[in-house]
């Protein structure tokens, strides 16, 4: 488990310390390193953090946020798949760094971009500046084993690993009545649902992708469970399903 954190701020009132601020209330979610990363884009402050627990590669240079190119992601979870997705890649022409899976994610965004997700098999959130387009493409797995929750005022964004995150910045973790009162009058709701106890707090939901360019984010479903399921024949075998 690792905690991720980062904004797109178009107002520039955030700053490195907000972030590392962010990052803190998730130290707990990966205590073995910490780093945040800020520079500023045409008079926007892009900002990237995160909190690692080792597993893969415990070398220094798994370290997160990690570049790839014009690529720089926060990631968490794990890549199922990523030692033959590494092998297609190699054949592509890529190169790698390290033996991580959080490389070949980029890489593999890279290369097929937003339809990188659809061949990984796995658990993850994740989000990816990308500095040559000037966008943030945030996913979350078919399942939603990782959390993944953000805030989009105006022009700006910010994401984090859990709510908790968002108290750091101004006017944020406002309790929502009416969803306060929904979340208590049917609690198995709390997962299924984009909203959160709190105001402009949102989820991405399981199975999404979405993606934040020129100041405006768009969300997009690229998995439904019931729909795959219904695609299955009546007797289907243990690797199609692992598949």
């Amino acid at each position: 488990m690792c905690g991720i954190s980062g904004f797109i701020d178009s107002s520039n009132s955030s700053s490195k310390n907000v972030l590392e601020e962010m990052s803190s209330t998730l130290k707990h979610r990966g205590p073995d390193h910490g780093e945040a990363l800020v520079h500023e884009v045409d008079g926007k402050l892009i900002g990237l953090a995160h909190r690692r627990l080792s597993i893969i590669d415990l070398d220094s240079q798994a370290n997160q946020p990690m570049t790839y190119k014009h690529l720089t992601i926060v990631f968490n979870g794990e890549i199922y798949n990523y030692l033959e997705l590494k092998a297609e890649l190699k054949i592509e022409g890529y190169v790698f760094d390290t033996e991580t899976d959080t490389e070949v994610i980029l890489a593999a965004y890279d290369l097929w971009g937003e339809k990188c997700v659809e061949k990984f098999n796995g658990m993850w959130a994740f989000a990816i500046w990308d500095c040559v387009e000037q966008t943030m493409f945030l996913s979350r797995d078919r399942f939603g084993v990782k959390s993944l929750y953000f805030q989009n005022k105006g022009n700006s964004l910010s994401f984090a690993s859990e709510q908790k995150a968002f108290a750091t910045l101004p006017g944020s973790l406002v309790i929502d009545a009416d969803n306060l009162a929904k979340i208590i009058s049917f609690p198995e709701i709390v997962e299924s649902q984009r909203f959160t106890l709190y105001q402009d707090i949102f989820k991405l939901l399981p199975g999404e992708y979405a993606l934040f360019a020129q100041g405006k984010l768009n969300i997009w479903k690229w998995w439904n469970t019931y729909d795959e399921i219904k695609k299955a024949e009546s007797q289907v075998s243990v690797d199609e399903l692992t598949s």
